[in-house]
């Protein structure tokens, strides 16, 4: 007798399509239980010291601002959270998603047997301690090839007047030192240099960074890199190898959040911002009433008859990205990595960093490209305040 297939239930399926992801998160993440509309997180796609993960419950979808991670949805999210961002989207882990989150919620799976129903039952009705799921490992990244294409993309971008400028006045970082470190402008136009390097590579296919775009005509697909404006710092390690590169925005995303009396999310209140004129306008039950331009964080009261009946919070999202694309196709994430800032006249002299008896250690590459220039030692940084274990284990 052939076996008949089974099939999950439209029962199920509708469970965990609509099951709020900030219950299934809650569950895996082992995360204290918070209430609002907008609530950010450390994102479980990165190393982060500040919350970047940011779930939307009223959408029902989630966006990490820092490694750009996103989607809509608990089956979204556990495909992701469980075979990696580059599965998004994968239509063969969607059963196996939805038997996954049944699981961990302690929810029965009904599955749809010809015209007999077959329940899985739990052994017991009593919730247990939820597991993380475990997580296959990836496919070992070509590091060779990444450090490659990490090299040449220095070798087709350029830095701009502008972020010279920058670097040398507001950093006081001397130009020598500049160019040397090999700090560049995200370019104007990415899938240029995208082509330029798929021509030097096999491929481009999981360097953090690129992913493949579709055409408007949806005909054809090309090569780009995600971005925006902003410069580009070279993240190096002890033998001066690109690892890396973190991406400096030159204007980071704002969040606006609108919130009543209580601190909870507004019914009538909202704002948009627009980023071309940074100005906010300010609606009520969705009609314009006021507009503010927006130059630094901060609070504005808004009031009626002499009492406050709300209030718009505006503040500026982190500056600091990592080049990375792990949620668009065939793109990468990047681990966030240690930095070695060495000094110009260490490059000169063709000193290594490593076995030297004094070093600094500081967050952020930036910052430690010019500590090490000004006390002339090298420095281990940090890739965020919460990781200092990072630079303490290094060679250095």
């Amino acid at each position: 007798m052939q076996a008949t297939k089974k099939r999950i239930s439209d029962e199920t399926v509708n469970y965990a399509k609509y099951l709020p992801i900030l219950d299934l998160i809650e569950r895996i993440l082992m995360v204290p239980r918070k209430t609002g509309s907008n609530i950010q997180i450390i994102c479980p796609f990165h190393t982060e010291s500040t919350p970047s993960f940011n779930i939307n419950t009223r959408g029902n979808f989630f966006k990490c601002h820092g490694c750009g991670v996103g989607g809509k949805g608990s089956i979204d999210f556990m495909i992701q959270y469980q075979w990696g961002p580059h599965f998004k989207g994968d239509s063969t882990k969607y059963v196996s998603a939805i038997e996954l989150i049944c699981g961990i919620m302690n929810e029965p799976i009904v599955y749809d047997n010809g015209a007999e129903a077959i329940q899985a039952q739990p052994s017991s009705r009593t919730p247990r301690t939820p597991q993380r799921p475990i997580v296959p490992k990836e496919p070992e990244k070509d590091i060779n090839l990444i450090k490659k294409a990490n090299q040449l993309l220095l070798k087709h971008t350029n830095l701009s007047p502008e972020h010279l400028e920058h670097l040398r006045s507001v950093r006081q970082l001397p130009t020598e030192t500049i160019l040397a470190k090999g700090y560049r402008s995200f370019p104007e136009k990415p899938s240029r240099v995208a082509a330029a390097l798929a021509k030097e590579l096999p491929t481009l296919e999981g360097i953090p960074g690129f992913y493949e775009a579709t055409s408007k005509q949806k005909d054809q697909t090309y090569w780009t890199m995600k971005g925006s404006g902003g410069f580009l710092i070279p993240v190096r390690n002890e033998k001066m190898e690109i690892t890396g590169f973190q991406h400096r925005v030159d204007k980071p995303r704002w969040k606006v959040t609108c919130v009543d009396e209580k601190n909870q999310e507004h019914k009538l209140l909202t704002a948009h911002l627009d980023y071309q004129t940074m100005v906010l306008t300010l609606n009520w039950d969705g009609k314009p009433f006021n507009k503010v331009t927006i130059t630094e964080p901060t609070n504005i009261p808004v009031s009626s008859n002499g009492k406050q009946i709300g209030t718009v919070k505006v503040k500026p999202l982190n500056k600091y990205l990592w080049l990375a694309s792990p949620d668009l196709p065939k793109g990468a994430g990047v681990k966030a990595s240690y930095h070695i800032a060495v000094p110009t006249s260490f490059l000169k002299k063709k000193i290594s960093p490593v076995g030297v008896k004094r070093v600094g250690i500081t967050e952020g590459p930036l910052k430690g490209d010019i500590a090490a220039e000004i006390l002339n030692i090298p420095f281990s940084c940090t890739p965020g305040l919460s990781n200092v274990r990072t630079v303490l284990v290094q060679p250095v």
